[in-house]
């Protein structure tokens, strides 16, 4: 063999079947492998996992009702269905959302300012509206939790929230009222 291709072979870097990460050549992979999950971000797991129980109570709760079909729903039928399309959100935060921490996660340990005015906001949208719909109707109840609930975000105009809070309530009330029929008082 001449010299020079005895040096070639020296010098060529030895490669085995295995990628620079880890895995056999041609192997995807699993998604649970390529994740960090040391570099998640809390908040968003917290997040996804509150959505994943939410629809698991909500699935425990659905099954005590009768399904139905597609064609006769049953009252457990929507409950049923809204409730594993919950958990599967909840796993698409998870593993989609959550693989790369978040800006202000690094700075002030995962909760600054911004996310605890989302969180009081989202939270006080929640309870005004169940404490207002029976008392003062769907319209009400409605524009009020929309407008609390635009307000986590700082950027959003106090016009922006009014505007948004009054479509908002508007749509409710001709889709629930007019459209389905529901039985439920538009005002006070």
């Amino acid at each position: 063999m001449p010299r020079s291709t005895q040096q070639n072979q020296e010098e060529a870097p030895v490669t085995s079947h295995h990628d620079i990460d880890g895995r056999r050549a041609g192997d995807s992979g699993s998604i649970l492998r390529d994740f960090d999950f040391a570099q998640m971000s809390k908040v968003d797991i917290v997040a996804g996992l509150c959505v994943i129980a939410i629809g698991v109570f909500a699935l425990v709760e659905a099954l005590n009702y009768p399904f139905g079909s597609t064609r006769n729903m049953g009252p457990g039928y929507f409950p049923t269905v809204l409730s594993v399309a919950m958990i599967a959100i909840g796993i698409g935060i998870i593993l989609v959302e959550a693989r790369a921490p978040s800006e202000g996660e690094e700075s002030a340990g995962g909760f600054d300012l911004t996310t605890l005015r989302s969180l009081i906001t989202n939270m006080a949208g929640f309870t005004a509206f169940a404490l207002l719909i029976e008392r003062a109707g769907l319209l009400v109840a409605a524009a009020v939790a929309v407008f609390l609930a635009s307000r986590a975000s700082p950027a959003t105009s106090l016009l922006r929230s009014l505007v948004l809070s009054v479509a908002v309530a508007g749509m409710c009330g001709l889709v629930f009222v007019y459209g389905l029929h529901l039985q439920m008082r538009l005002l006070p």
